[in-house]
């Protein structure tokens, strides 16, 4: 956009083609706002200044709704994490002593292990589900 406006195109034009070649919603969003306020003859300080209010509430509703999420993530997280496996290994212990089969240290390993690998999955999981940029 920079070239453009030195090579001797106008900044309306050159943001013009800017918003028309990027992915960004809200750079297509504010690029043609500031198309509109540079034809209208608007100043461009209220333009900008309405532009950071929508994308800092933007932001601020993307958060709250991820910790809203977050909370029902840390709930399975700590069942994965610690309930699960110490209920699952005490009723094995309990079973075997029961009925009379054997808990081997390969099957406590077993339990660690499943428990290790979901507690991975979930962290990567509620990773790739926190707000990014302003990409959308």
């Amino acid at each position: 956009m920079v070239q453009e406006i030195n090579a001797g195109s106008s900044e309306g034009v050159a943001l013009e083609k800017l918003a028309l070649r990027t992915d960004s919603d809200f750079l297509k969003k504010t690029v043609w706002q500031l198309v509109t306020s540079i034809r209208a003859g608007a100043p461009m300080n209220s333009a900008l200044q309405s532009i950071v209010i929508t994308l800092n509430e933007f932001q601020s509703r993307s958060i709250k709704n991820f910790a809203a999420e977050l909370n029902m993530w840390i709930l399975i997280y700590l069942l994965v994490a610690a309930a699960m496996p110490t209920i699952g290994i005490t009723f094995m212990v309990i079973l075997s002593a029961i009925g009379g089969s054997d808990i081997t240290p390969d099957t406590i390993v077993q339990t660690i292990g499943l428990a290790f690998v979901i507690q991975i999955v979930l962290i990567g999981l509620i990773g790739s589900r926190a707000p990014r940029g302003y990409s959308t």
